[in-house]
C-alpha cells in the first residue's frame, strides 16, 4: 500500500508538469478490457468472471501510470536501476523468510514477497534481462564481473523457486539476447563473441550443476513421465488443455465463455496453462485479436526504430525489448500471463519508453532533414 501511494503521488506530480500520455498499447488494452466486460454478459457465472475483471482493471490503471512515467523518464539506466531495486527486495525476502533455505531440502518453493513461485521466477528473469542490458552497456571489466556474479545468484534463486518455465526461460532469454545484441559481432569481432559465449555457457553449466537433486529437477522429469496423472505426463495434460481451448473458441467464437471461465468448462477443472488458449476461449476471437494486437504494435515500433541512428544505450534497449517481447510470446505457450501484474509492469515500461524514443528519434530526423533543406536552399541562392 505504501509503495502504491508513492507511485500514485509521483504519477500525480508528473501529470502536473505534463499531460497524460496514453500509448497505443494502452489503447489496445482498454479495448480488450471493454470486450472482456461484454463477454461477461454472456458467461454462466458473472461473479467468477468479476474476479478476473477486477484484476484486469487494476492492471489497466497500473499500465496507464507506469507507461506514462516511463515515457517521461529520459534516463534508461536510472529506470532500470529502480526496477532492479524492487526485484532485489523480492529476492532478499525469499532468503529472509527462510524459503530459500527450506527449498534446499524440502518441496517448498521460494516465492518471497511475490507470494507465487512462478511470479517470483518471472521477476528474477526480468532482473536477469536488465543485467544483460547493463552487461552490454557497461564496459568496465569489474562491473561486468559483478553482473555475472548477480546472474549466478539469480539462477540459483530461480532453481529454489521450483519454476520450470523460469529455469527454461533463463536459457531462452540468454539465447535470444545473444542473437539480438551480438549477431553482428560473430563476424566482425569473433573473439568478443566467443568470450561472451564462454561466459554465459558457464552460467548455464553452473545452473545445470546446481539443479541436480533439487525439487525442480523432479518437476522437470514429470514433463515426460507418462505415469504422472496419466495423459502422457505434464506435456500430455497441457496438450489436452490446448485442444480444449481450440474447441471452446470454435464453440463460441464471438464472445467466448467469459473471463476466468476456461476452468469452469474444462474437464480437468484447470486453467489452460497456455495464454493463447485461455484468452481466445474466454473472450472469443475478437478479444484474442485485441489482446495480441498489443504485441503487434510494440513489435512494429521496435522494427521502425531500426531506421534511426541511436546511441549505445538506446540501441541496446531496443535489443533488450526484442528479447523480452519474444520471450513473452514464447512463454505464453506454457503459462497464462494476461492477469500477471509483473508481465504488465514490464510491457508498460517497454511501451512507455519506446514511445518516447520513437517520437524523439522521429523529431530529430525531421529537424535534421529541415536543416539540410535550408542549407541546400541557401547554397542554391548563392549561385
Amino acid at each position: 500500500m505504501a509503495l502504491g501511494a508513492v507511485v500514485s503521488i509521483a504519477f500525480l506530480l508528473s501529470l502536473a508538469r505534463s499531460p497524460l500520455t496514453i500509448t497505443k498499447e494502452t489503447l489496445c488494452l482498454i479495448g480488450f478490457f471493454i470486450w472482456s466486460l461484454v463477454s461477461t454478459l454472456f458467461c454462466e457465472i458473472p461473479g467468477f468472471a468479476a474476479i478476473t475483471l477486477r484484476t484486469q482493471f487494476l492492471i489497466l490503471v497500473m499500465v496507464i501510470i507506469i507507461s506514462h512515467c516511463a515515457n517521461r523518464i529520459q534516463n534508461i539506466v536510472t529506470m532500470f536501476m529502480s526496477a532492479l531495486l524492487g526485484i532485489a527486495v523480492v529476492a532478499i525476502s525469499a532468503v529472509a523468510t527462510g524459503e530459500y533455505q527450506r527449498a534446499e531440502y524440502t518441496t517448498d518453493r521460494a516465492a518471497g514477497l511475490a507470494l507465487n513461485a512462478n511470479t517470483f521466477a518471472l521477476a528474477l528473469l526480468f532482473g536477469i534481462a536488465i543485467l544483460l542490458y547493463l552487461f552490454r552497456v557497461w564496459r568496465n571489466l569489474l562491473s561486468r564481473a559483478f553482473i555475472v556474479m548477480l546472474l549466478l545468484v539469480s539462477a540459483r534463486l530461480i532453481i529454489a523457486s521450483g519454476s520450470r518455465k523460469g529455469f527454461l526461460g533463463l536459457f531462452v532469454i540468454l539465447c535470444i539476447w545473444f542473437w539480438c545484441s551480438y549477431r553482428r559481432d560473430v563476424w566482425r569481432k569473433p573473439g568478443t563473441a566467443f568470450a561472451v559465449i564462454c561466459v554465459f555457457a558457464g552460467v548455464g553449466v553452473f545452473a545445470a550443476i546446481q539443479l541436480q537433486g533439487t525439487f525442480l529437477a523432479k518437476r522437470l522429469q514429470k514433463l515426460q513421465d507418462v505415469n504422472y496423472e496419466g495423459a502422457g505426463g505434464s506435456v500430455g495434460i497441457r496438450r489436452q488443455l490446448i485442444q480444449e481451448g481450440i474447441r471452446f473458441t470454435m464453440e463460441r467464437p464471438l464472445y467466448g465463455y467469459g473471463p476466468n471461465h476456461f476452468r469452469v468448462h474444462s474437464i480437468t477443472n484447470r486453467y489452460a496453462h497456455n495464454n493463447y488458449a485461455e484468452v481466445f476461449a474466454n473472450t472469443g476471437i475478437p478479444g484474442g485479436m485485441m489482446y495480441y494486437f498489443i504485441y503487434c504494435v510494440l513489435l512494429n515500433r521496435l522494427w521502425r526504430l531500426r531506421q534511426f541512428e541511436l546511441g549505445t544505450e538506446e540501441r541496446e534497449f531496443v535489443n533488450l525489448s526484442w528479447t523480452i517481447v519474444i520471450y513473452h510470446l514464447l512463454v505464453q505457450t506454457t503459462v497464462v500471463t494476461y492477469s500477471l501484474k509483473i508481465d504488465w509492469i514490464i510491457l508498460a515500461i517497454l511501451s512507455g519508453f519506446t514511445t518516447f524514443l520513437y517520437r524523439r528519434s522521429r523529431q530529430m530526423t525531421l529537424v535534421s532533414a529541415k536543416l539540410l533543406d535550408d542549407e541546400a536552399t541557401i547554397q542554391a541562392g548563392r549561385f
